[in-house]
């Protein structure tokens, strides 16, 4: 995979991560995919292992967000190594009330 077919599979996961699209982003991701949380917190595992353990996660964390606006962000793909990164901010629509906007860095490696 080049570094424009990389580029272009990032913005479609960032594309179903701004729309809180658990089916789109498992369809990137294979069967055995990790999501990993380094800064856990205790409100998110530190790590999930397995498409079913990434949708039911994701499932049951994305019902909590009306949605999701994604601020600035910096893409840096490497082909080399199939990594791309994108650091950015999110800011949620929380179905409760409020918003909730947090740092994120996203860390992917892509197979073909």
């Amino acid at each position: 995979m080049n570094r424009d077919q990389l580029a272009a599979l990032c913005e479609r996961y960032l594309a179903c991560f701004e729309a809180l699209d658990v089916d789109g982003l498992l369809a990137l991701a294979a069967d055995d995919a990790v999501l990993r949380f380094p800064y856990a917190t205790g409100l998110a595992p530190e790590e999930l292992v397995g498409a079913g353990a990434i949708r039911d996660y994701l499932t049951e964390s994305y019902a909590n967000f009306e949605r999701l606006a994604v601020g600035e962000r910096n893409i840096v793909v490497d082909a080399d190594v199939m990594v791309t990164v994108v650091t950015m901010t999110g800011r949620f629509s929380l179905r409760a009330g409020g918003e909730y906007v947090n740092n994120y860095v996203h860390v992917a490696r892509w197979s073909d």
